[in-house]
């Protein structure tokens, strides 16, 4: 699986500039190959909502909204029965997302093995799938297995628009892919080997309303983007750091998923 989720950062990362056409409205659907995993992202204009439909050993995976206008990700499930919701601000000028940021950076193997993947890229022909006409790429990872990438610009979509925060961390990948011509989203992604690894995205088109987006109104939303500052500015005072602690045990719980 390793393999399969570098493949999916490879085209993860890319930043496609959208054309003049309306952007797709409706529901992403993503299987895995041994239909263990299931994600349904739900999309209208800068916001997305990821429902992963599989279950936890302590209840189900939690939702995610993100707002690509303010750079907002909203947590939303359940802890020991009781819902909740945690917002964080990701982005890269916020005290979490430099953090992400500087976490990335220290990935440097994952990127080397996607350099390696984007490097051997290559246009090997067309075909449609579910509807839409895709360019299929073939590349090989850094263990020298073969891999298949069915892109369509059909949908007027790239896989960055699925989480649509922006910044300059992912532009050096953006500008590969430029390089190369691949536009798009992945229809399907095929690592070859003795056991086929796979991952396919069934695109169906609706209209989504505002309400579908938006965390519901009976739901208290604990906002954690400054959690790390907090942290710092409650040195020496205990109040206030049993305070944070208490935020930070949900926290935690969310991160168990």
């Amino acid at each position: 699986m390793k393999k399969l989720l570098i493949i999916t950062a490879l085209v993860a990362f890319y930043m496609g500039s959208l054309m003049a056409q309306k952007q797709f409205e409706g529901d992403l659907v993503m299987t895995t190959s041994d239909d263990e995993k299931k994600v349904q992202f739900v999309i209208k204009g800068e916001k997305v909502k990821m429902i992963p439909e599989m279950e936890e050993e302590d209840g189900e995976s939690p939702e995610i909204i993100i707002d690509g206008t303010t750079g907002d990700m909203i947590v939303m499930g359940e802890k020991n029965g009781k819902p909740f919701a945690i917002k964080l601000n990701l982005n890269e000028d916020s005290p979490m997302g430099a953090a992400m940021k500087l976490q990335m950076n220290q990935h440097a193997d994952v990127e080397e093995d996607v350099d390696h993947a984007i490097n051997s890229l290559e246009k090997i022909g067309t075909e449609r799938l579910h509807g839409y006409l895709c360019d299929i790429f073939r590349g090989r990872n850094d263990d020298g297995e073969t891999f298949k990438v069915w892109m369509t610009k059909e949908l007027n979509l790239s896989m960055a628009d699925l989480f649509p925060i922006g910044g300059t961390a992912t532009n050096p990948i953006k500008e590969k892919f430029g390089a190369i011509g691949m536009e798009g989203i992945p229809l399907k992604v095929v690592v070859e080997g003795e056991e086929d690894e796979a991952f396919e995205i069934t695109p169906k088109p609706r209209s989504v309303s505002d309400d579908e987006l938006n965390v519901p109104s009976n739901l208290e939303v604990l906002d954690m983007s400054n959690i790390l500052m907090e942290l710092m500015q409650a040195q020496g005072d205990p109040d206030k750091m049993k305070e944070i602690q208490e935020k930070m045990k949900l926290f935690e719980g969310m991160n168990e998923h």
